[in-house]
């Protein structure tokens, strides 16, 4: 029932927030930030005591905030295409270009920011599968 999921690939994803940013700096951004994230989901449905469903989902989304002088603004989008991302990109310049300036708005000054980052998961194999699942399901709908 249950299928391994792989490892997901944080170099991909890291290519694309870079991707994200360098076509938000061509696009007239002075800087830019970009996120994205992978998100797998397994759900396990029980009644009466029998399987009933089991469904999985995956997901990529994306978050950019852009920096246009004084002004900044931020989408997400989960569209992870060449067109879709162009799309956001295009946007998120638009929508800066239209904000009101704040003159506190910009990246962190780079003397303020970490020179050694801990080494941190990005990624943590999940400790059940849908066999596990469906048996605490069980368990909830018994008691």
């Amino acid at each position: 029932m249950s299928v391994p999921s792989k490892p997901i690939d944080t170099d991909a994803l890291l290519a694309i927030a870079d991707d994200l940013v360098a076509q938000a700096r061509k696009l007239g951004a002075e800087h830019a930030e970009a996120a994205v994230i992978q998100l797998r989901s397994t759900e396990v449905a029980v009644r009466d005591g029998a399987l009933e469903a089991v469904e999985g989902s995956e997901s990529r989304d994306a978050g950019l905030r852009v920096f246009v002088g004084k002004r900044q603004a931020g989408v997400s989008f989960s569209d992870l295409s060449s067109a879709g991302m162009g799309q956001a990109v295009e946007r998120a310049i638009a929508m800066a270009k239209a904000a009101p300036e704040d003159p506190w708005c910009g990246l962190v000054d780079p003397d303020r920011l970490a020179r050694e980052l801990p080494e941190i998961t990005l990624y943590e194999q999940p400790g059940w599968n849908s066999e596990d699942l469906a048996d605490i399901a069980r368990e909830v709908e018994t008691a």
